[in-house]
């Protein structure tokens, strides 16, 4: 099941169930590399959480989505169509404004 969640990523790209998104984890004192941190947005209920990328229990989650402001939208799963019904990547999606 996909669809939107409510929240959105760093760039104002919706996210929605299905999504892989991927948080800042912590900068790497060697070289001052961006760690990263990988997962997969799910529902429960009428919650958005997030799990493992390689989790399909859909009773095991991490923590809830509202937990993370510095998420990024990777890759989706499904096919998501516009108002036209033309088929669209994750990156066409409609963007929150910037205030």
């Amino acid at each position: 099941m996909t669809g939107p969640t409510g929240f959105y990523d760093a760039s104002g790209i919706p996210i929605h169930v299905g999504d892989l998104i991927r948080v800042k984890h912590f900068q790497h004192r060697r070289g001052r590399r961006q760690m990263w941190l990988y997962f997969r947005v799910a529902h429960n209920g009428h919650r958005a959480i997030i799990q493992n990328w390689d989790n399909l229990d859909a009773d095991s989650r991490q923590c809830n989505l509202e937990s993370f402001n510095t998420a990024e939208v990777l890759a989706h799963s499904g096919t998501e169509r516009n108002e036209r019904g033309e088929v669209m990547t994750f990156n066409e999606r409609k963007r929150k404004a910037k205030s």
